[in-house]
């Protein structure tokens, strides 16, 4: 039975991907990138991981200062940053369940912080931030470790590839959100437990995957 919901913040619970899009543009001149119009960004989702990384293998070496300023950025912006269609009444479901709310996210703890207070989603047990943007295993691992989470009990729902691949690194059951960074087809390449295209899918999906966890018993 899964008792630990783990999840990712930007591109499933908050639509920050045109907050993102703008602070790309306004640090591309310090990496020596051209700024990209909404399109050539869009074109981004369907790239995985990987893709990106050869893409842009140049700012690599600037990334911890980068992502910095990009939280810096970010928290200027995120009063314009909206909850995605549905997911806070699934939040809502879950909490009543009683199960364990978590989030893990590359973004500053203060940002998410700003958006949980101004949407009154004061149910997560913990938020914990990681600045790697390629050691989401890693992180997961040292929170199920820190809040005694156990791997056969808890779920990660995120929006990225590189999610998919971190869960999967570890054993842990994922299931990824069509609405956010990557695109739906992008997402079914990597398999993840389950895809979902709509918030008011992800109970029934968790329910599922209960469901075959306790067919896998007997």
């Amino acid at each position: 039975m899964k008792k630990n919901i783990i999840f990712d913040f930007d591109g499933t619970i908050a639509n920050t991907l045109p907050v993102i899009f703008t602070v790309i543009n306004n640090l591309s001149s310090q990496v020596g990138i051209k700024q990209l119009n909404w399109h050539e960004f869009c074109e981004l989702r369907s790239q995985n991981h990987l893709q990106l990384i050869k893409k842009y293998y140049r700012i690599i070496p600037h990334l911890p200062g980068l992502i910095s300023k990009a939280h810096k950025e970010m928290n200027n912006l995120m009063d314009a940053v909206t909850p995605f269609d549905g997911i806070i009444e699934v939040l809502v479901s879950l909490q009543k369940k009683n199960l364990k709310l978590g989030i893990l996210s590359s973004n500053a703890k203060d940002n998410i912080d700003l958006f949980i207070q101004k949407y009154n989603l004061d149910m997560f047990d913990f938020i914990y931030s990681e600045g790697n943007l390629f050691g989401k295993d890693k992180a997961l691992i040292k929170i199920m470790k820190l809040y005694s989470l156990n791997r056969e009990e808890t779920i990660y729902i995120g929006d990225e590839t590189r999610d998919i691949e971190a869960c999967k690194k570890i054993g842990l059951d994922i299931i990824s959100v069509s609405w956010g960074f990557n695109t739906k087809e992008s997402l079914q390449k990597h398999n993840p437990t389950f895809l979902v295209e709509n918030a008011s899918d992800l109970l029934s999906s968790i329910k599922q995957i209960n469901r075959s966890k306790q067919s896998e018993i007997l």
